[in-house]
């Protein structure tokens, strides 16, 4: 809490102060650090015996912190460790990013006051990334295409053809994508009587020492909207296929369903008829039982008669 009253103080008391007799100057300038890298910001060409204070505000992707030092006072810093204060063996004082990334890409702004005047300078500060080159044939319709492009690049790339033709039509086309990173894309427009050989795709890059290609043979088969037509098709018979077997499949699951119900009525129909047979059976001898027990009761009912 301390530090931050002291470096509000400090930013404060310059802003509505000037030295007597002194100078106010502005500058700007920008910086490229590669990912990784050990990066140093220097600010003014002055010692520590000519300074008052320096004062640094870093604005990081909307993460601002300040860090601050008197001329024989400590430093007050409101930044991560990685972000420091030296001094050169020369005596002048830097600002050092250990291992840069992107999320230290900004606007770090430096402030001096030394002993006739005040000192000004906004750094743009941003990240250096290698592009990834790549290049191929394309078709459309009748015209064909050499395509190179130079991907995910930070600053962008510069790309282009080299032919052995003249006055080679060549279009450029730059997009910026949401991390400040550029894709690069160079079309060259083959002629029709370009048909065989060899073309190369050249770019430059700060990243690069020495300028990069990759090489295109024509002789090559192109994709064409034709071999795109025929997979097209060959995707959908097959998918039809697929299909039709699968609806034949379930055709045979629902009629053999359908026969095994018909077999299963057939044997109950049967055991029902036989059940009812012998059910009729049972009533057909019933009735000559009885006629026998009745006979069987008159007789004995007769000789009990005549014997008494």
């Amino acid at each position: 809490m301390a530090s931050s009253w002291i470096l509000f103080a400090i930013y404060l008391l310059t802003s509505l102060t000037t030295p007597v007799n002194g100078t106010h100057q502005q500058y700007k300038r920008s910086e490229l650090f590669k990912l990784g890298e050990n990066a140093s910001l220097s600010c003014i060409n002055k010692t520590w015996n000519q300074i008052i204070y320096i004062l640094w505000r870093v604005s990081m992707n909307g993460v601002n912190c300040s860090i601050t030092k008197e001329a024989h006072g400590p430093v007050y810093s409101s930044c991560s460790n990685r972000v420091t204060l030296y001094n050169k063996t020369s005596g002048e004082s830097q600002l050092h990013i250990a291992h840069f990334q992107l999320s230290d890409e900004g606007t770090y702004h430096c402030e001096v006051a030394y002993n006739h005047g005040n000192y000004l300078l906004m750094i743009a500060v941003n990240a250096i990334v290698s592009p990834v080159l790549s290049a191929q044939l394309y078709s459309n319709g009748s015209h064909r295409f050499a395509v190179c492009s130079a991907h995910g690049g930070k600053p962008a790339a510069n790309v282009s053809w080299e032919v052995w033709w003249s006055s080679p039509t060549i279009t450029v086309q730059v997009r910026s994508e949401a991390d400040t990173s550029s894709n690069i894309t160079a079309w060259l427009e083959l002629p029709d009587n370009v048909t065989r050989g060899n073309i190369s795709c050249i770019a430059t890059h700060t990243s690069w020492l020495d300028r990069r290609s990759v090489t295109l043979n024509l002789n090559e088969k192109q994709p064409s909207n034709v071999i795109v037509l025929l997979c097209t098709v060959g995707v959908t018979l097959g998918s039809g296929l697929l299909l039709l077997i699968a609806t034949k499949f379930l055709y045979n699951m629902r009629k053999m369903r359908i026969c095994s119900k018909s077999n299963l009525s057939q044997n109950t129909d049967s055991k029902s008829a036989q059940v009812k047979r012998k059910s009729q059976e049972v009533e057909e001898v019933e009735p000559y039982a009885s006629y026998v027990q009745r006979v069987n009761s008159i007789y004995n009912s007769s000789a009990d008669l005549y014997g008494s």
